[in-house]
């Protein structure tokens, strides 16, 4: 009965010396982000309804949050904080991509806010749906009731949060608001994914 507790000790050891080694998070030893300590890659990986990556941004939110992100990332996660940052970031771009908007190049506009075209298509198929929606609701308070909703909790309480975080950015237009729940909706799949994935 030793001899065999002592070879799957043996066994469990040799395969865990044998296991290949962890992959670093894609984000780590990202200068560029501002990731410069050890674990800065896992700590400050995307979250929000942005995913918002890299200790650079978490400080750089930070003041609009209310919240010290670098201390606090996690908190990037809450959906008054997510909507926040959403908003500030949109503000800080409303003038190219209203022009985008304007010229309906759609490709530019997710180039502004991607800095390329991933789920361009995605997100673009969804803007005249948020668009109807938001034309058809009755006040600042009442309910956005959007087609192809799948979790009642983004209706319920994430698409509220961002809506009044817009309305605070004065983010007014409705093709911009359209284009801003759109891509939040994929950006964090519905509320569901408010941080990210494992790589």
């Amino acid at each position: 009965m030793i001899a065999l507790a002592l070879a799957l000790a043996w066994l469990r050891g040799a395969a865990a010396d044998d296991a290949p080694p962890a992959r670093p998070h894609p984000y780590e030893g990202r200068k560029d982000l501002g990731n410069t300590e050890p674990g800065d890659g896992a700590r400050f990986a995307g979250r929000g309804y942005l995913q918002l990556v890299g200790r650079t941004n978490y400080r750089r939110y930070s003041t609009v949050a209310g919240v010290d992100l670098e201390a606090e990332p996690d908190r990037a996660a809450e959906p008054p904080i997510a909507a926040a940052i959403l908003a500030a970031f949109f503000a800080e771009r409303q003038t190219p991509i209203m022009a985008a908007i304007e010229r309906r190049d759609h490709r530019a506009i997710r180039r502004i806010v991607n800095g390329g075209l991933k789920a361009h298509r995605q997100i673009q198929s969804r803007v005249p749906i948020y668009e109807k929606a938001l034309r058809a609701r009755r006040g600042a308070g009442a309910k956005l009731r959007v087609a192809g909703v799948s979790n009642p909790d983004w209706l319920a309480i994430h698409v509220p949060a961002i809506l009044q975080a817009l309305d605070r950015a004065g983010l007014n237009d409705i093709r911009l608001r359209a284009y801003i729940l759109a891509s939040a909706e994929h950006e964090c799949g519905q509320g569901q994914f408010l941080w990210e994935l494992a790589p």
